[in-house]
């Protein structure tokens, strides 16, 4: 894969990570699915204003509601996109976070689908943009060690 990322930048100047729509679509699926079936168990007991089982509904459904519309915008708009270039990274309509801001390109954290790659204390890449991150972050830190002077 890093040689394709390669050739394209190499041809076009820059790379662009758009948002993965699948991936998103499974994040906010699997979460609205089970805070529905958890929702529909819940009414068939009788709850009272004030429980703790209500107010823990309650915080489940706006949490869910909340991951389901940041994934309902990024489907709509396709942010934020990561794009690399000559002059460093950029995610969405962020401003550029030069080459010679960031260090040393880190292992990825966790594994499968949790898996993130912190690249600058303002960046954090997830799989909602990039497939595999193992090897994005290596093309990663080989693109910094190659523009960074």
């Amino acid at each position: 894969m890093s040689e394709v990322w390669t050739d394209e930048l190499r041809r076009t100047g820059r790379v662009v990570f758009p948002v993965r729509r699948l991936t998103v679509v499974v994040r906010c699926f699997v979460p609205a699915v089970a805070i529905g079936v958890l929702t529909v168990v819940s009414l068939n007991q009788e709850l009272t204003l004030g429980t703790p089982e209500t107010v823990q509904l309650v915080a489940g459904i706006v949490i869910v509601a909340a991951l389901v519309g940041v994934g309902v915008w990024q489907l709509a708009t396709g942010r934020p996109a990561i794009t690399i270039d000559r002059e460093g990274i950029r995610a969405g309509r962020r401003k550029l976070i030069p080459w010679n801001e960031i260090g040393p390109i880190p292992a990825p954290h966790a594994q499968g689908p949790l898996t993130t790659l912190q690249v600058h204390r303002k960046l954090t890449i997830t799989r909602d943009n990039v497939r595999d991150i193992q090897a994005f972050a290596l093309w990663l830190e080989a693109q910094r060690a190659t523009n960074t002077p």
